[in-house]
Order: C-alpha cells, then structure tokens, then sequence
C-alpha cells in the first residue's frame, strides 16, 4: 500500500512490528488483487496461529469472498482455518478467531496497536474479531452462494474422500458460473 511509504523492492522481513504490520498490509493488498481476478474460491486447512497477516489468511479470503458474494467452498475435513470458518458460519466463536487468542503473540499484538493508530487516520480498516465472527454467523452456509445444499455443503464440510470433494465443488461451480 502507497500509504505505508516503504521501497516496494526491498525486502523487509516480518521480524519486528514494523516488519509485521507492513507485511499485513500487504497480504491483505494481494488478496484483495486476488478476489477482483478470481470467480470462486475453494479453501481447505490452513494456518491459525503463526500467519503473517491481519487475519488467518484463509479467514481474510473467505470475508472478501463472502463480501463480494464469489462463491466460496470449504473443505473443513482435513480440519485448519477452514474448520474454524465452518464453525463460525454455525454459530460456534473459534478459540482462534478471537482477539484475546491472537493477542497471546506479541508481534500480532503489536500489529493490532498499529492497525488501531492507522485506522485513526483512516488509512486502513479496524482488526474486528467480533464483528468478523458476526458476519460469518450472519451469512450461515447460504451465504456461501456456492450453489450446493445445505446438505451437499455439510458434506464438503467433513469430506476427506478427494473424488467427493471435487464432485461438490464442481456440482457447485456448474450450478453458479454454469
């Protein structure tokens, strides 16, 4: 992002707060590039602690997909992020998808500092866990928009059979892109 006034072509290691929070914004710059170019996203496992961005990163993919009404497909089998994001849409709070749990790590603890300053100046957009979690909660598995049953969904919910899950996904993909 324009605004963080870095050298885009050096390279700047996520090892301090600074280096942390540039790299955030610059994750969640790339996935936003990635949602305007992409018609659907699928999303299976996946990191919850140790990312480098503002959010897991699948989490973050999936509330711009979702935001953007692309149809989403989760693989929750193979458990992750994914999971989480399941979860989340039936109701539950994912221990991971709450700020107190992310803020055990202090480098994303810092980065939540800086995000608060800077949405201040309104350079970017708030570090919301809640409301994220409210979102998710609010669109439910229809908001997916991905063209599958609730049932069929449920299905790619707990699948680890590889012939099924691509099956779902592409009954879902012919169903909305067709």
């Amino acid at each position: 992002p324009t605004d963080l006034g870095i050298d885009g072509k050096v390279y700047m290691a996520p090892d301090d707060a600074t280096g942390r929070y540039v790299w955030a914004r610059s994750l969640t710059a790339m996935r936003v590039e990635m949602n305007l170019k992409t018609h659907a996203r699928v999303l299976l496992g996946g990191q919850v602690t140790g990312f480098k961005g503002k959010y897991p990163g699948l989490l973050e993919e999936a509330l711009l997909a979702m935001r953007s009404d692309k149809p989403l497909y989760l693989v929750g089998g193979f458990g992750g992020c994914t999971r989480a994001i399941v979860d989340a849409l039936k109701g539950a709070t994912p221990e991971a998808f709450t700020e107190a749990f992310q803020m055990q790590e202090p480098l994303y603890k810092a980065i939540v500092e800086r995000y608060r300053t800077d949405v201040a100046d309104k350079k970017t957009t708030p570090i919301d866990y809640a409301g994220e979690l409210q979102f998710l909660r609010t669109r439910g598995v229809a908001g997916l928009n991905n063209g599958l049953s609730a049932d069929e969904n449920e299905t790619l919910f707990t699948s680890k059979n590889l012939p099924e899950i691509v099956h779902l996904i592409l009954k879902g993909l012919t169903h909305r892109l067709g």
